[in-house]
């Protein structure tokens, strides 16, 4: 029996580029994933906002070990992204300062 997994969030006003670009790397290593037949991820629409990314999975155990299962490539996806994020914030808050 298949399942299907929903995962469905918004980005931060300022951050949807960075917050696309997660999402479609989370994507690329869940389609990876042994026991993923496969993931898609929808931007997100002008009415909702919200990305929605669909794991498609053989079994609702190969779900639940690709989660329990350490995972290297997430750790490193992640430290990425909040350095990326890091980054636009110092950006951000280095423009918004009053000219001297």
């Amino acid at each position: 029996m298949t399942i299907e997994q929903h995962l469905s969030c918004r980005a931060r006003p300022g951050h949807e580029v960075a917050t696309g670009t997660l999402l479609r790397r989370l994507a690329q290593v869940t389609r990876r994933a042994p026991g993923c037949l496969g993931c898609h991820l929808q931007a997100p629409s002008e009415a909702t906002g919200a990305w929605r990314l669909t794991g498609l999975w053989i079994s609702p155990e190969a779900l639940w070990a690709a989660s329990e299962r350490p995972s290297p490539w997430l750790d490193e996806l992640l430290r990425e992204h909040c350095m990326t994020l890091r980054a636009s914030t110092a950006t951000l808050s280095r423009d918004a300062r009053p000219a001297a």
